[in-house]
């Protein structure tokens, strides 16, 4: 499976060599790096310097970005500290400054391919020079796409700057808007819908439109964000993958749901998520953990929250829930990968199962000081394969869009321009019924949704995006664009109850917004630290560094 692979990587991985940067954005390639005026002349070195463009898809080996956003909403925690705020809300604190450099640098890479490519017009044949630009494009865009979710006004640069000229200032956000649209839109007009296996990995036609469709939501441009949903699920290219779980595995990768991916391989790039992920007793660090607010947030199979649900059991929470918990999320009591995962702070021992025998072992998620802090791990992207190996060598690619959130983008476009019909319905009853792993057809058998009221279709599609997408980086851009950071980012981070499940009494309050509160039971919960968000959090603050470099640039109101 892994092996089609392999070619791009390498040349990723050798081309992110060639073609690193110095700390300040906005200044030059070092001398070391090759000339432009002796590069990008042949279709060798056009695809060298493209390859090295992909790398700044993601943030590894220690932080996976986007993925990892989701430590800073109300869904998942980080132990490292970067998740109390802080790690977000100063500008000389750990994310303003890490996420700025990544995505300049990266944006830097592509300006200069773009600034010189046309060296090699006359030795590149049409089609995949072509090609070439539009990646170049799509990533650059994808780049800005973050870069302005996150900062607000930010630096379009668009042309590699001279030496006399490195001081620019911010952009209008909804300019940046208008150049990340236009960018998408004329990239997926020069990329294929598919690449062969061997190209694995490439910017598709499919992935240009989806992120179209998923920037035009962002900022409210409805009918751009249903023609472009629209146009990907007309292309026929993709589709469901009928295991939810699985989806998240290595059985998963490269399926019919996979929009954009990056991609890893032993021996050639690896990372190690799975390692900050599992808990002591598999061999990891869990570091980043599920919260008791997502686990609370997870419906009943009636469809109803469990704060109105007569199925939910306060003695047995874990029961007739949305199978999506189940699969996200290793639960107390849970036999996973030859243990027995259990978190009642008494558990000082637990169960080892190993070729059908049973043994009492010392339990390292309770008796390690370092052990899962809200008494839950991730199930989701971690995988049995990845237990024993050293702690840099997971392989599973990590999943940057897919299908299911096209269909998801479509359905609230829809909803909020008042424009609702039956497509409505289906695309979310096609994302819910794979959930429960039957036909869409089956509406016995998963609780379908039938209302075209828009107040309840909001809610219902906010759920969706909710569980359906938990660790997958989306959680902090809805929060924000959904102008709910406040009430969601305002309360305590707890875990699980101090001992059984039952002395809560009962489910929390949960609020229009799905969100789970627990006044009155603070005392028996873990409590894991607090969390504080003010309203000029909606934006980050611009680097420290990055103000003593720039006199251009302006701080963000706040900070």
């Amino acid at each position: 499976m892994k092996t089609k692979s392999i070619k791009i990587i390498f040349i990723i991985i050798f081309a992110g060599i060639l073609f690193s940067c110095e700390d300040n954005f906005l200044e030059k390639y070092p001398l070391d790096a090759p000339s432009e005026s002796q590069f990008y002349s042949n279709k060798e070195e056009l695809l060298m310097a493209i390859n090295g463009c992909y790398n700044g898809l993601t943030r590894q080996y220690r932080k996976s970005y986007p993925i990892h956003l989701d430590v800073l909403t109300d869904i998942a925690w980080e132990r490292h500290g970067y998740s109390t705020g802080i790690g977000a809300h100063d500008a000389e604190s750990f994310y303003p400054n890490e996420i700025w450099t990544h995505y300049y640098r990266a944006i830097g890479k592509t300006n200069m391919l773009l600034d010189n490519m046309q060296k090699a017009k006359g030795n590149v044949d049409d089609e995949l020079y072509n090609r070439i630009q539009a990646e170049a494009k799509f990533l650059r865009a994808y780049f800005y796409h973050h870069l302005e979710m996150l900062y607000g006004d930010v630096p379009l640069i668009t042309k590699v700057p001279s030496l006399d000229n490195t001081s620019v200032a911010r952009t209008e956000r909804s300019e940046v808007v208008d150049f990340i649209l236009s960018e998408l839109e004329a990239a997926a007009n020069n990329l294929p819908e598919e690449y062969p296996d061997s190209e694995h990995g490439r910017a598709t036609k499919g992935a240009a439109l989806t992120i179209k469709a998923r920037e035009a939501l962002y900022h409210e441009r409805w009918d751009v964000a249903i023609d472009a949903a629209q146009c990907v699920m007309d292309l026929g290219v993709y589709s469901l993958y009928p295991n939810y779980k699985n989806l998240f595995k290595y059985e998963g990768e490269n399926c019919e749901e996979i929009i954009l991916d990056y991609n890893y391989i032993q021996g050639v790039k690896t990372h190690m998520m799975q390692n900050d992920m599992l808990g002591r007793n598999y061999g990891g660090w869990s570091v980043i953990i599920p919260l008791q607010s997502l686990i609370d947030s997870y419906h009943c199979i009636d469809g109803k929250p469990i704060n109105e649900s007569p199925l939910y059991d306060s003695d047995n929470p874990f029961q007739n829930r949305d199978p999506r918990l189940d699969a996200s999320v290793i639960l107390s009591g849970e036999l996973w990968c030859g243990y027995v995962f259990n978190t009642h702070p008494d558990s000082t021992k637990t169960w080892k199962i190993e070729n059908g025998d049973s043994t009492r072992v010392k339990n390292q998620e309770v008796t390690n000081p370092y052990g899962t802090f809200s008494g839950y791990l991730w199930e989701k992207y971690s995988n049995q394969e990845d237990i024993g190996r050293g702690r840099v060598e997971a392989e599973l690619d990590e999943i940057l869009a897919r299908y299911a959130e096209v269909l998801l983008i479509f359905a609230e476009a829809k909803i909020e321009k008042g424009d609702i019909d039956q497509s409505v319905l289906n695309v979310i009853n096609q994302v819910k019924a794979r959930a429960y792993g039957v036909n869409i057809s089956q509406t016995d058998k998963y609780p379908a949704v039938t209302t075209t009221n828009i107040s309840e279709l909001r809610k219902i599609i906010r759920y969706e995006r909710k569980v359906e997408f938990s660790y997958e980086g989306l959680r902090l851009y809805d929060l924000k664009r959904w102008r709910i950071a406040e009430i969601a980012l305002n309360i305590p981070v707890y875990g699980r109850p101090l001992g059984a499940y039952s002395i809560l009494g009962g489910p929390p309050e949960i609020d229009e917004h799905g969100i789970p509160h627990y006044n009155g039971m603070g005392d028996k919960l873990i409590k894991i630290s607090d969390r504080t968000f003010k309203s000029y959090h909606y934006l980050w603050p611009i680097p420290q560094s990055e103000l003593e470099l720039n006199e251009k640039l302006e701080q963000n109101p706040g900070y």
